[in-house]
């Protein structure tokens, strides 16, 4: 015979939950509920014995053998059942054999218990053999649930498929049907869908956090404008995001992002620098060749002098500041023809690019000042140079802006390494990887894009050597040999409408004056270089050439288009020792100021010059209409 326990077991093989969710069967159901009805049919035609209580049955003995009698209502839940006389009358006992034959039970949930542990009543008591219908107060608000029937035994609610109810999952005006199994309630009915949708998303995402967390997550970040962590695969397929870098980089330039920015330029991958300000206190190496590095803008701002660095306004910055960031020697300038000959003097940079093929692009570089200081020798925080390439060939940028008052340039190309030569070393003290696939040894290639450059000592420079002769060089470290810096030369350079100003310090004083009083070619073309102030400034000799032509392959092919050069200084443009240099569109233009000053303090006009060009050795092509030649 069928039992209740059997059609509504939990699984399909009986305790073995691998088997999966048993479904009843409708033969079945009829075939149980029949043996109800014999047993309803049986006890109604032997008179209907009901008692409230087992104790009030076992009194009454007055029954011959095998009476059967229901007993409802005993507080306790398993004296309620359908029982049978075992004796004759007055004699013997009563045996239980069957619960209630109850097929449906209905319950109500008023209330009384909480929306997770459900407290619910029923007229009739209730069995494993019957199915219970009971209405649903309140939403759940965790996992798992109870309910408890006439104050019983708290029951598990398990869904048909065998699971606690999720948070949610029984709504206020839910209807559930389900039985009693063991200390559980399991439901028939399942629960609502959203919250089974719901569920599904959490278990989602619980595995891709389990899945990210599998790949490497990159260290947490606090979340600035839009910073979110990214995983070290993501970090080396594509771009590598300073808000993702260690440390904990701070885009709003109070907090020193050094860590960060080493760690970011490292990876060799795309850099991407978001709005913001990201100080720095080192030099930052660039030694990957074909990396790219990626502001989201480089900000905006056209005051004139004095306030035109004040009023800039920064979108993607790197902010150098600190008085004692680490130098090297990074350039090959001077002649070492013995020993006792000096290395050129080390200095710093705030993007140091040693490798093939870089770009830069909508950034700014940024030097620390505060600019209500008006003291003439008040420059800022102690940096050399913005951006150095060193000797390499192909770098391009694109709206790269170099700002504030670097001591020594705020863009230079160095063309006086060389292939072969001892290589320089970092600021590690570790030698540089020359190990590039180019020659090492020249600089062509060159493009910039809407370059603004402010504020530095020489604000664009192109240097190579400086001897005029024919000659040996002994370079650091090395064997005296043929010179061969810059062999390669530095041609196919190009600017496109480039902004290149002097540094036109806002105490209104110039950096240096003239020398040369009145001025002329021969004087300023014996300016000492360490005393020169330009905005444009190329001078140098590439290999083994003779002092008249240089030989192939010197400073040549340099392009300006629509480029404006502009100073308040003593020199707007110095070019020497290069060749087919042109300028293509208005180039030259004072620095509107009321009154500029010299450096003893005197008001000067920055219209003091007399020269149109001061080179003995360059072949200078000026290309546009209306340009007066004066005051280069």
């Amino acid at each position: 015979m069928v039992t209740a326990a059997t059609v509504f077991r939990d699984y399909e093989t009986d305790g073995v939950p691998s088997s999966d969710p048993h479904k009843p069967k409708k033969a079945d159901i009829r075939q149980l509920l029949a043996g109800y009805e014999a047993v309803i049919n049986a006890f109604l035609s032997d008179g209907g014995l009901i008692y409230t209580s087992k104790a009030s049955l076992d009194a009454d003995l007055a029954h011959g053998n095998h009476s059967s009698a229901w007993v409802i209502g005993d507080p306790v839940s398993a004296n309620n059942g359908v029982y049978m006389k075992n004796g004759a009358s007055g004699a013997g006992s009563w045996t239980r054999v069957a619960d209630l034959p109850f097929s449906f039970i209905i319950a109500s949930d008023a209330g009384a218990g909480t929306p997770n542990a459900i407290q619910a009543t029923t007229s009739i008591p209730v069995s494993s053999s019957a199915l219970i219908w009971t209405n649903i107060f309140e939403d759940n608000t965790a996992s798992p649930v109870t309910i408890s029937f006439n104050g019983g035994t708290p029951l598990t609610i398990k869904t048909n498929s065998g699971n606690d109810v999720t948070a949610g999952g029984l709504v206020a005006g839910m209807i559930v049907m389900g039985i009693v199994s063991g200390s559980t309630f399991r439901i028939l009915n399942d629960q609502v869908s959203s919250a089974i949708v719901a569920a599904a998303e959490a278990a989602q995402a619980a595995a891709e956090a389990a899945a990210a967390a599998a790949q490497g997550v990159g260290v947490a970040v606090a979340v600035w404008d839009s910073g979110t962590t990214r995983t070290m695969i993501e970090r080396a397929r594509d771009t590598y995001c300073i808000l993702d870098a260690p440390g904990s980089p701070d885009p709003t330039g109070n907090n020193d992002s050094t860590v960060g920015l080493l760690a970011m330029i490292a990876e060799g991958v795309r850099c991407e620098i978001t709005k913001g300000d990201f100080v720095t206190l080192q030099p930052l190496l660039v030694k990957t060749p074909g990396q790219i590095i990626a502001g989201h803008g480089g900000g905006y701002g056209y005051s004139n002098f004095p306030n035109a660095l004040k009023d800039y306004v920064g979108h993607s910055r790197i902010v150098a500041a600190g008085d004692a960031a680490t130098k090297r020697v990074m350039t090959r300038r001077l002649m070492r023809s013995v020993v006792g000959d000096p290395n050129d003097a080390p200095m710093n940079a705030v993007l140091d690019v040693q490798a093939d093929g870089v770009q830069i692009n909508d950034l700014t570089v940024w030097l620390d000042c505060d600019y209500s200081d008006m003291s003439q020798s008040n420059l800022g925080a102690n940096w050399d140079v913005g951006v150095v390439v060193g000797t390499r060939p192909g770098f391009k940028a694109r709206n790269l802006q170099v700002l504030g008052y670097f001591r020594k340039y705020g863009l230079l190309f160095d063309v006086s390494d060389a292939n072969g030569y001892p290589a320089l070393l970092d600021y590690d003290g570790n030698p540089l990887d020359p190990s590039n696939p180019s020659l090492f040894n020249g600089g062509d290639g060159t493009t910039l894009f809407d370059p603004y450059i402010r504020g530095a000592k020489i604000g664009l420079g192109v240097v190579g050597g400086l001897n005029d002769a024919d000659g040996n060089y002994l370079p650091f470290g090395g064997v005296l040999g043929a010179d061969a810096r810059g062999g390669s030369g530095f041609s196919d350079f190009n600017v496109f409408a480039g902004r290149l100003y002097g540094r036109d310090h806002h105490s209104g004083y110039r950096g240096a004056d003239p020398n040369a009083v009145p001025l002329t070619q021969g004087g300023l073309l014996s300016e000492d270089d360490d005393d020169i102030y330009a905005s444009l400034f190329i001078d140098g000799r590439c290999g083994n050439g003779g002092s008249t032509t240089h030989g192939i392959g010197c400073l040549r092919g340099m392009n300006f288009f629509n480029t404006r050069v502009s100073s308040m200084e003593k020199m707007r443009a110095y070019i020497r020792r290069a060749d087919e240099v042109s300028f293509i569109g208005r180039a030259w233009s004072d620095t509107p100021t009321a009154s500029p000053k010299n450096t003893a303090g005197a008001t000067i006009s920055s219209q003091d010059y007399v020269n149109s060009t001061y080179s003995s050795e360059s072949e200078i092509r000026v290309i546009s209409p209306g340009l007066s030649g004066r005051n280069v």
